[in-house]
């Protein structure tokens, strides 16, 4: 064992040593310290009663500055950063004697000796933080997210794997629902359970003592377990024949941690469709993020640059996705619609090829939204312009998404009564009329509860993490100004309803569809025909491979944007009919 006075901050504390190598850093270091630099200075091993260290920075022995391999003898002095080291002892019989000797010393003295403790812990036996204690001072969550009290970073431990109870004297662990499972002396713990000092926990690959020095101190722990004290002696030995071994040792275990860091980012972009909200996705990119970071500190590669660029893209878009979810709570969907599309083509289902069905549907929703909340605001203005056979035109295209909105049918109702009259109204008592559309407010219903799903059934629907009125229950008068331009082009719309709902030409729907947003990229109208278009035709190409599943998938999101589409409607009776 290898014991150092340690002096900083104006206190004196005993370091010990029992393995090799021992690295001194600002992070990420078995001995840490903020005047220090990453990887600052690393024990390696013995030579003749001399310890073998590697600086990485600038190391001070007994005032001489020295960097590389240096040789440090009894009572040298080491100086890293602001913290000064004073070797005292390499035989472990004498640590006693040193502890008495630094009682006697004038200066309050912090001895980090966990023996001394009266806290319990885990003292990890094997897996990524082999060697390592951790104090078990309060109750809390063990796994290897971040967040949690407890952090284990082993890829194999999941997010949230136990909790530990601290009730006074006594500890307990509980299985909250890892993936693998948690082992108490080679059993799998069901519910809680009592620890007692000298338990084996497993979780992972990790394998921890748990020790409660109040119950029964490691010291006669290991006695019970069968280890002599020769046993420590013969390991010293070992360390010593193979201290050459050290500094490989050493970045092989930087390897493995390097390696740790990319598994758990990979498998963070792997799992993204099992969090149901957009908030829990954001925040696991965010992690797998700073995992690469972490990994690109270690040893940068193309790999890892490849992965966080993966990540960056896959990050910014579902923040996209969160902002359009928050804009569209506001009533901006227009705005929110805007948001989703910049992730065209970026969040893609792996196993369908197409956009995450999610998004999808999110879009969808937003689409028919705008679609009446725009016919109705060009419906009004072409009225209130002196032309209410155009408005008519608009408005039945929301009124056929719509058919029962009463502000739709107000509007109806107010524009054919004055076609009736045969005479031309002017633009003040169009606006009075249209003033009367402010009073009409929606009937909203009582929405039923979903059925739940059968017994043993699994739900993979995804989620939705807003939810949006329905049409009957959207008030168009105070839904968002989209900006209504009439001029150039006014006959665009009614061609565009002409060409998909009476000649349903697929081909020329989008034609006309991109000569309007060419000339008006906002213009949602052509956005939504555009839409029913491109997807009508996949349905039907799907249909002519024999793909009836994903065919039958393409319809029903037709019919999720046009509940009264009659095509979607015979494709899903006949293709329902064929799979049955």
């Amino acid at each position: 064992m290898i014991v150092f006075i340690v002096e900083r901050a104006g206190k004196e504390e005993l370091l010990k040593i029992s393995r090799l190598p021992f690295t001194f850093g600002k992070e990420n270091a078995d001995f840490t310290d903020p005047s220090m630099e990453e990887d600052h200075f690393t024990l390696v091993g013995f030579t003749d009663g001399e310890i073998i260290g590697i600086a990485n920075k600038e190391v001070y022995v007994n005032g001489e500055k020295l960097d590389g391999e240096l040789h440090i003898k009894l009572n040298d002095e080491v100086e890293i950063g602001n913290v000064k080291l004073t070797l005292v002892q390499v035989d472990p019989e004498d640590i006693e004697v040193i502890e008495q000797k630094l009682e006697a010393l004038s200066q309050p003295t912090q001895f980090l000796n966990i023996d001394e403790t009266d806290i319990a812990y885990l003292k990890f036996l094997s897996g990524p933080e082999a060697g390592k204690i951790l104090e078990l001072d309060h109750s809390g969550i063990i796994g290897r997210d971040p967040s949690v009290e407890y952090v284990i970073e082993d890829p194999y431990i999941s997010r949230k794997q136990a909790k530990i109870y601290v009730l006074g004297d006594r500890y307990e662990i509980e299985d909250i629902g890892g993936k693998n499972p948690l082992l108490i002396n080679g059993k799998v713990v069901k519910g809680r359970k009592e620890l007692h000092s000298g338990d084996e926990i497993q979780m992972g690959k990790t394998r921890a003592l748990f020790i409660n020095p109040k119950e029964k101190p490691e010291s006669e722990i290991l006695k019970s377990r069968g280890v002599p004290r020769w046993v420590y002696g013969l390991i010293l030995l070992m360390i010593l024949a193979l201290a050459g071994l050290g500094t490989a040792f050493y970045f092989y275990q930087k390897n493995q941690t390097y390696t740790s860091y990319i598994n758990l980012a990979q498998g963070t972009l792997g799992s993204l469709n099992l969090y149901e909200t957009t908030e829990e996705k954001v925040k696991e990119l965010q992690s797998a993020l700073e995992y690469l970071d972490k990994a690109e500190k270690i040893k940068p590669s193309e790999k890892v640059s490849s992965l966080k660029e993966i990540t960056q893209k896959y990050l910014e878009a579902w923040k996209h996705v969160l902002k359009a979810e928050n804009l569209a709570k506001e009533g901006k969907t227009a705005e929110a619609l805007s948001e989703l599309e910049k992730t065209k083509g970026i969040l893609i289902d792996r196993e369908t090829g197409d956009d995450d069905p999610y998004v999808l549907k999110l879009y969808d929703k937003l689409l028919k939204a705008t679609l009446i909340q725009e016919s109705y605001a060009k419906a009004k203005v072409l009225f209130e312009s002196g032309k209410p056979d155009e408005a008519l035109q608009i408005l039945n295209i929301a009124l056929s998404r719509a058919p029962n909105h009463p502000q739709l049918v107000e509007l109806k109702k107010i524009i054919e009564e004055s076609k009736k009259s045969r005479k031309k109204i002017t633009k003040e008592e169009a606006r009075r009329k249209l003033a009367m559309l402010k009073k009409v407010k929606p009937e909203k219903k009582t929405r039923k509860e979903s059925t739940p799903p059968k017994e043993g059934a699994m739900d993979l629907t995804p989620k939705l993490s807003i939810s949006l009125p329905k049409p009957e229950e959207m008030n168009l008068e105070v839904a968002p100004k989209t900006g209504i331009s009439l001029e150039p082009r006014l006959d665009y719309d009614a061609n565009l309803r002409k060409a998909y709902e009476l000649e349903h030409d697929l081909d020329k729907t989008i034609r006309i569809a991109t000569q309007v947003l060419q000339d008006d990229p906002n213009n949602h109208i052509a956005k939504y025909y555009m839409e029913l278009a491109r997807r009508e035709k996949k349905a039907r190409a799907y249909e002519q491979r024999g793909d009836y599943k994903r065919a039958l998938s393409e319809w029903r999101t037709i019919l999720r944007l046009d509940p009264k589409n009659k095509w979607a409607q015979e494709a899903i009776l006949r293709l329902s009919v064929n799979e049955g």
